[in-house]
Parts: C-alpha cells; sequence; structure tokens
C-alpha cells in the first residue's frame, strides 16, 4: 500500500469517527444539559454496557476476518458467514442475559432492556465494518458510519425536545442503529460483489474459525473493561453523578482520540504484510502522535473550564478539571499502542492477551480503590497511571 493510499484511508477513517463521535458527543451534551449529571450518568453505564456486549458477541471476529479479507481479497470466504452467524447467536444470548438482569444493573430498567436490542443491528454493521476495513474500502465504511450518525443525532435531538426522558433517548438511538444498519448492508454488498454472508458453512471451518477468534475475543475484552474501568467502578459505588461528570470528559478526549485511531486503523492492513517501511511509519507516526497529545494536555488545562462552561453551562467544573488528566493518559497509552497493534497485527494475538490481561489484573483494583477514595478525579488519575 503506497503512503498515499494510507493518508487517504486514515482521512476516511478520521472523517467517519469525527462524525459518529462529534453525533455521540452532541447527544450526551443534550442529556447533560437538559436531563442532568444523573442522567449522563446513567447513560454512560447503559450504552458501556452495550459496547461491551456487541465485543463479546463479536468474538474478536472482527479482528480476524479483517486480517482474512486483508489476505483473501475475496468476499465468498466461509469465515466471513460463519463470522455473521457467530455474532449473532451470542447477542440473542445477551440479549436474553441483560433482559433479565436488568433490575440488578440499574434503575433505568426498561431503558436497558430496549437499548440492548441494539445489539443485533450492530452484529452487522461489526461484520460490515470488518470486511470494508480488510477490503480497504474506507470510503464505503465512512459513508454508513455517517448515515448512523446523522439518524441517531437527528432522532435523539428529536427525543430530547419532546419527551425529555433518557428512556425515549434510548429508543432514538436503537432506531438509528436500525435504520443506518440496512444502510450500510446497502452500500457493503454494492462495494464487495463477492460477498457471500448467507452461505452454508461446513462444519470443519468454524473450529479454526472459532480458535483464532477465541484469543482476539479475549484481548478486546480485557481492552474494553480497563477502558470502561473507570465507569464501572464509579457506578459499583453508586456515584451516578461522578459518573457523568468522567462520561463529560471523556466524550471530550474521545474526539482527540481521532486522530490516533484513524491512523492506526489505515496503517492496519499494511501491518498484517510485515512490511518493514510500514513499521518504520507507524514508529515515527507514535512519536509524533504522543508529543501533540502531550501538548494538547498542557493546552487543556488552561482551556478546559472555559469548553466545559460553553458546551454543559454551569456546574461542570470538576469534568473541566478530569479533562487534561484523561488525554495526558491518551498520550502515554498512543505510546504502548504501538507495540500491541504489531502483535495483533502479525499474529502473536495470544501474547497481546497476556500483556494486556497482567495490565487489567493491576487496573481493576487501582480503579476502584481511587475512584473510592478521590471520586471521578481517582478514577481519571487511574486511567493515567494504567497506561
Amino acid at each position: 500500500m503506497s503512503g498515499q493510499t494510507v493518508s487517504r484511508n486514515a482521512l476516511w477513517l478520521f472523517l467517519s469517527r469525527l462524525g459518529t463521535q462529534g453525533a455521540l458527543f452532541l447527544v450526551a451534551v443534550g442529556i447533560g444539559r437538559q436531563l442532568g449529571a444523573a442522567s449522563l450518568g446513567q447513560y454512560a453505564l447503559i450504552t458501556a454496557i452495550v459496547a461491551v456486549g456487541n465485543l463479546i458477541s463479536s468474538f474478536g471476529m472482527d479482528t480476524h476476518l479483517m486480517r482474512l479479507a486483508s489476505r483473501e481479497r475475496r468476499g465468498d470466504c466461509p469465515e466471513f458467514a460463519i463470522g455473521l452467524r457467530l455474532q449473532l447467536y451470542l447477542s440473542a444470548i445477551l440479549i436474553f442475559i441483560i433482559w433479565l438482569t436488568a433490575p440488578w444493573i440499574t434503575d433505568l430498567v426498561w431503558g436497558l432492556r430496549w437499548f440492548s436490542l441494539a445489539l443485533l443491528p450492530l452484529g452487522f454493521t461489526t461484520i460490515y465494518s470488518a470486511l470494508l476495513r480488510g477490503f480497504e474500502r474506507m470510503d464505503v465504511l465512512m459513508r454508513f458510519q455517517l448515515a448512523i450518525a446523522a439518524l441517531q443525532f437527528l432522532l435523539t435531538g428529536l427525543a430530547i425536545w419532546r419527551s425529555g426522558t433518557l428512556e425515549t433517548v434510548l429508543i432514538a438511538l436503537l432506531l438509528g442503529q436500525l435504520l443506518g444498519t440496512l444502510y450500510a448492508a446497502h452500500v457493503t454488498y454494492k462495494a464487495i460483489p463477492s460477498l457471500r454472508l448467507w452461505q452454508s458453512a461446513p462444519f470443519a471451518n468454524w473450529r479454526p474459525t472459532l480458535t483464532q477468534g477465541m484469543t482476539l475475543f479475549g484481548l478486546m475484552l480485557v481492552s474494553m473493561l480497563i477502558q470502561k474501568a473507570g465507569v464501572f467502578s464509579l457506578s459499583s459505588l453508586g456515584q451516578d453523578s461522578a459518573v457523568g461528570f468522567l462520561n463529560a470528559a471523556m466524550r471530550i478526549s474521545s474526539a482527540v482520540e481521532l486522530a490516533p485511531i484513524a491512523i492506526f486503523g489505515a496503517l492496519f492492513p499494511t501491518l498484517t504484510k510485515a512490511s518493514a517501511v510500514a513499521v518504520r511509519k507507524m514508529a515515527r507516526t507514535v512519536v509524533l502522535l504522543a508529543m501533540s497529545l502531550f501538548c494538547t494536555a498542557v493546552a487543556l488545562y488552561w482551556l478546559a473550564p472555559y469548553i466545559m462552561q460553553r458546551l454543559f453551562g454551569s456546574g461542570w467544573e470538576l469534568s473541566a478539571q478530569i479533562l487534561p488528566i484523561l488525554i495526558l493518559g491518551l498520550a502515554l497509552s498512543t505510546l504502548g499502542q504501538r507495540y500491541a497493534m504489531l502483535l495483533v497485527a502479525q499474529g502473536y494475538d495470544r501474547q497481546a492477551l497476556l500483556a494486556t490481561a497482567l495490565l487489567l489484573l493491576i487496573a481493576l483494583p487501582l480503579f476502584w480503590v481511587l475512584s473510592a477514595a478521590y471520586g471521578a478525579i481517582g478514577a481519571a488519575w487511574a486511567t493515567v497511571i494504567t497506561a
């Protein structure tokens, strides 16, 4: 892949993430301004549960299929059909579990139950995204992700304006995901005409596919738990408002994270082919990104109060204190991301899983202790320490 192609793919992924995160950020701002910090905290918990559920149901298939598509360059691989069916089966099981356990998770029982249904359309879009990345059709990926983001933004905005309840907002997000998934199916099949996701999959193909996916599933699950540890630890302590303040800052830090995610995503297909040029390019890129993020953290130390005041209104001073801490953690984690990405791209999944699992064993008690002692600020510093 040429440097021009990498840059173009990075641009598509950046625009895709910018639209998606921008829409979700505006939704969070609307909830925070109209419904308050406690509602934003409940929203953060419910969306985090569904995000973890989607990761579990993918069972590592997204990364496995992306690597496979990058190498095979054909749409009729049986593994693609296996990945989709596995995702849908596991999604149905998780929805059933969430419906049963919702009363013990949150006071917003029906909000969680309804939004858990999003796992089914998310299953389709997860597979579509993996295949489009593997085939390096990031332009198509951008189109359908922006369509989903626009639908969710418009529908949730209408829900906040007309009803003012968090349950309605979650239903609006679900409806936007459903409608957007239909469009995603259309553009994906058009971009990959040979794609056969509903073909018969011989049983002999299931075992090696599951074996490949299992390690990747463990790696992605552990990474997600570390990423969401602050939300889960504060929620377990009954600090809904603290979760809301943390989530408000995390929405802005997610916007800052757009560039690293886009660049890493564009480089991944080249790293699967063991290109020494790509490895050197990524090393230089990571250093530049980390330096930029350190500078951003310093700038936000002074700018964060103004940003939070303009976006969320008064009463969000704690989020302004949290934001530069999160960006500092992001800068440090970007440096480590280089090694994790190389291991996964080259197929050293078990080594990456072992390293990340050891980090989780340290991170979970650390997040809980610091969250119990210092609330949302403690959770933010735990992010820096684990990074």
